[in-house]
């Protein structure tokens, strides 16, 4: 499931409860992709633990979509992606051109010793952009803004 946020911070909240209500209980690995996902950084915490990461791998997102309920394998995965209007695009310090360019934190968890390579990591990569990719191009799917649409997705 797929939400837009005005304030970053709502998105991780919201993430971040997703996560737990999915059973994410025990470790996440966070990644963040900046910029044209060029260099990534990765911080592994306890999922109680996340959200002072979160909050400083998207410190400089002026809004965010927050996507959660993927699996890739035996892991639960979500994200929080940089997601400015053209209005805000001049005052965003991210400067994205194109969706492929907007930052994106990618949140997975698990239970058991972590054994991700970095293919994996790409391809956790690629099915989060490309649940956006799809969500955003699908009218029946679009992105709404929380509380704003009819087609929300609650928990």
């Amino acid at each position: 499931m797929i939400e837009r946020f005005h304030d970053p911070t709502r998105a991780i909240a919201y993430l971040c409860e997703a996560m737990r209500h999915q059973g994410a209980d025990d470790k996440v690995l966070v990644t963040s992709y900046l910029k044209g996902h060029k260099r990534a950084r990765t911080h592994v915490t306890e999922c109680m633990h996340m959200v002072p990461v979160l909050e400083r791998f998207c410190e400089h997102f002026s809004e965010a979509v927050a996507i959660w309920d993927l699996h890739y394998g035996p892991y639960t995965v979500g994200g929080i992606q940089c997601h400015c209007y053209p209005k805000l695009w001049k005052l965003c310090p991210q400067q994205c051109r194109n969706h492929k360019e907007r930052p994106l934190v990618t949140v997975v968890a698990f239970k058991e010793d972590l054994d991700i390579t970095d293919e994996e990591r790409l391809a956790i990569l690629t099915l989060v952009e490309e649940e956006i990719d799809r969500q955003a191009s699908n009218p029946e799917d679009r992105i709404g803004r929380h509380g704003k649409a009819a087609n929300i997705h609650r928990h």
